[in-house]
C-alpha cells in the first residue's frame, strides 16, 4: 500500500469508504505480482473482517 498511500502503515482513522476500491485496484492492477479477481476479493473480505472488528471495539468510527 506504500505505492498508493505513500506510507508503510495506515491509521484506521485515515481509512475511508473508497479504501476497498483502491485496495482491489492495487491488488489486481498496480501490484508487481497481480492477483486474479477471486484472490483479490478474498483479500478485500479479510480487510473487511479487520475493519468490522476495529469498529466493534470502538477503534474506528463508522461513517456513511
Amino acid at each position: 500500500m506504500s505505492f498508493e498511500f505513500k506510507c508503510n502503515d495506515l491509521l484506521l482513522s485515515k481509512i475511508g469508504f473508497s479504501f476497498a476500491q483502491k485496495l482491489f485496484r492495487y491488488l489486481t492492477i498496480k501490484r508487481l505480482k497481480k492477483l486474479k479477481a477471486a484472490a483479490a476479493n478474498k483479500q478485500i473480505k479479510n480487510a473487511k473482517k479487520v475493519l468490522n472488528l476495529a469498529e466493534a471495539n470502538g477503534w474506528l468510527l463508522k461513517t456513511l
